[in-house]
Order: structure tokens, then C-alpha cells, then sequence
């Protein structure tokens, strides 16, 4: 229990930190540029030039509002449409990312050790170093929150919800076309073309830091999954993966029910369209994922006959 109960504070503190070094990076950087990156903070950029909520005397900014509204908006249709399961990952930045947004604002004054973190030059020079360094501290604290084991959430429950309704859509190319289509908006909203672009530039950089934070130098993964709608599960990921699974028979250690278990290897691309299948097809599945030292084989270190086969036919149709 003690093991337990220390693993569980050292991941809520790592998620904590994960989630202020992303408020951090998108106060200090992507906000004051107005760098519509995709997400919630683009959602909230595209508002508040659209309509500024008058806050008056109040410690909150327009961005902090409507990043709140967001925020628990879109956990409340996450916990009722997804499942507690994807939900209660997400809980921790739902709570501590309005809050530590609103704090990150206030430092970005004059009045806030004689303005250190206000940048002092101006123009697209200015705009440039926050999508470098934006980009990057919004991509690390992502990483950092999936290491202790969390969520950012986010859009990424629009996307799933919207999933729901196009089956036949992948949940990567749902998230795709709705971090697009805020980028998009964005453009005719600013109206500056140059400052888009960059922003474009800023999600780059965001999901290069959390490649390298995140994975490192390991690139592969391995899900054990377990639920009575194992077969769904199984075919989805086939589908949308191109990844084979493996169906186990395993026991409960408590209950001696047998139980269908699903194993599948996959890679970083390939992360969050398996944790999403899992999350749309059956809620109370249990899934446990592992990175993967290493892993060989056909598909791995070797190609399958098929792409051998395809590769053969090519170079013949060639010569």
C-alpha cells in the first residue's frame, strides 16, 4: 500500500508539473503573440479577438475565462460521452491548468520583476522566439504530463466525440482535421498570415519536444488490454493501426473469471489512436502499456511478405 500510495503522489506531482510547465509556455510565449497553435488556448486566442470578455477589477483575463469555460466544458462531455476512465486522466491539468494560466499571465508585466519575461523586441523577430520556445515548453509539458501517467485532454475529446458519429474516421485524423480547422480560423480571424505560419511552426516544435521528451530514444510500445468487448477493440486497432494484435486467455487473480486479454506493439504515432479505440469501445477496459526496449520482427526489423511482395512487383513493373 505504502509503494502504492508513493507511486501515485510522485505521478499527481508529475502531472502538476507537466501542466504548469504547459501553462508556462503558452502564457508567457504562444498568448502574447497570438499563436494559434490548434487546442483550447487556439480556441480561446480566436475568441478573444473575436469578443474580449470585460473582466474589470477582477485577477482574471479574457483568455483565463474563456480557457475555464473550455476547460471543464469539455471534461463534463468527455466524462458523459468517453467514460470515466479517459475523463479521470485528464482531471488533474482540468483543475491546475486555468489556475496556473492565470498565474502565468500576471508575470508577463512590467510590474513582475521589472518585466523579465516581457520580450523587449519587436515585430515577427519577437513572434518567432515565442513560437521556438512556445512550442517547445507546450510540447515538454505534455510529455511530462503523459509521463506521470495523464492527460491534457482538451480538444482531443472533440475529436473523439466526433469519432463517434464518423465511425469510419481514424481518431489521428479526427484530432488532425480539428487542430486544423482551428489553425484555419485562426488565419481569417487574425488576418495575419505571417503570425499563422508561425504558429504552424510552433505545433511543430511542440510535437518534436514531446517525441524526445516522452519517448526518447525508444519509439515502440506494448498495450495489454482487457475487456469484454476485446474482439471490437482488436479489430479496431487492426484497422486503423495496420498493427496485428495477439488474443491471450487470462484469470482473474480475484475472481477466477476467464477473460479475454488483447496485446498489441505499436508506435508513437500509432499512441494515441490505440489508447482512443480503447476509450471508445469499452470504458471499464483495463489497459496497462509498457515501452518497448526493443522489438523485432516482421513489421519491425524485417518487412512483411506482403511489402516484400508489393516491393518485388514494383521493381519488375520498373525494369
Amino acid at each position: 500500500m505504502k509503494l502504492g500510495l508513493k507511486s501515485t503522489i510522485k505521478n499527481i506531482i508529475i502531472v502538476i508539473v507537466g501542466t504548469f510547465v504547459l501553462a508556462f509556455g503558452t502564457a508567457v510565449f504562444l498568448v502574447p503573440s497570438n499563436l494559434v497553435t490548434g487546442g483550447m488556448i487556439g480556441i480561446a486566442i480566436i475568441a478573444d479577438n473575436i469578443y474580449s470578455i470585460p473582466t474589470g477589477s477582477l485577477p482574471f483575463t479574457s483568455i483565463d475565462i474563456y480557457i475555464f469555460i473550455l476547460e471543464w466544458t469539455l471534461f463534463i462531455l468527455g466524462f458523459i460521452f468517453i467514460g470515466k476512465s479517459f475523463s479521470l486522466k485528464t482531471l488533474i491539468s482540468a483543475i491546475f491548468y486555468p489556475l496556473f494560466l492565470a498565474l502565468c499571465q500576471k508575470m508577463v508585466s512590467n510590474d513582475f520583476l521589472n518585466g523579465f519575461f516581457v520580450l523587449k523586441s519587436e515585430g515577427y523577430t519577437s513572434t518567432l522566439l515565442c513560437a521556438v520556445f512556445g512550442g517547445f515548453l507546450t510540447g515538454a509539458g505534455v510529455a511530462i504530463t503523459f509521463l506521470g501517467g495523464g492527460s491534457t485532454g482538451g480538444t482531443d475529446i472533440i475529436a473523439l466525440m466526433l469519432c463517434k458519429l464518423f465511425k469510419r474516421v481514424k481518431s489521428s485524423t479526427m484530432i488532425f482535421f480539428v487542430d486544423g480547422a482551428i489553425v484555419v480560423l485562426g488565419v481569417f480571424v487574425l488576418k495575419d498570415f505571417a503570425v499563422s505560419l508561425l504558429g504552424i511552426v510552433a505545433a511543430q516544435i511542440c510535437a518534436f519536444a514531446v517525441d524526445k521528451i516522452f519517448v526518447g530514444r525508444s519509439r515502440a510500445f506494448i498495450a495489454q488490454i482487457i475487456s469484454e468487448k476485446w474482439q471490437e477493440i482488436s479489430d479496431a486497432i487492426i484497422k486503423e493501426t495496420e498493427r496485428s494484435t495477439t488474443i491471450l486467455d487470462v484469470e482473474g487473480g480475484y475472481t477466477h473469471k476467464e477473460r479475454k486479454m488483447v496485446m498489441v506493439s505499436y508506435t508513437l504515432n500509432e499512441y494515441s489512436t490505440v489508447s482512443r479505440i480503447v476509450a471508445l469501445n469499452d470504458k471499464y477496459a483495463f489497459m496497462t502499456i509498457h515501452q518497448a526496449h526493443e522489438i523485432n520482427g516482421e513489421g519491425w526489423t524485417r518487412p512483411s511478405p506482403e511489402s516484400e511482395n508489393n516491393k518485388n512487383e514494383e521493381d519488375n513493373n520498373q525494369a
